[in-house]
């Protein structure tokens, strides 16, 4: 995903639907732990937690590693 957005932005492009569909993908992964470790970011940020979809991507490898 990281080198998508990459792509997007060397080119001058921008996606405005990045964190639905970052969302919809974590919520696939059958993890149970890290299911609600997604839920919980998911639910922070509608609640107005600021957080953008490196800070997400970042977050979520880390959780990933944690959990592995």
């Amino acid at each position: 995903m990281k080198l998508q957005l990459n792509a997007l932005k060397a080119r001058g492009e921008s996606s405005n639907d990045i964190m639905v569909n970052l969302y919809k993908g974590y919520k696939v992964i059958t993890d149970t732990q890290f299911k609600q470790y997604i839920s919980q970011k998911i639910n922070n940020y509608d609640e107005g937690v600021q957080l953008d979809e490196d800070c997400l991507m970042v977050q979520s490898e880390y959780k990933y590693k944690n959990l592995v």
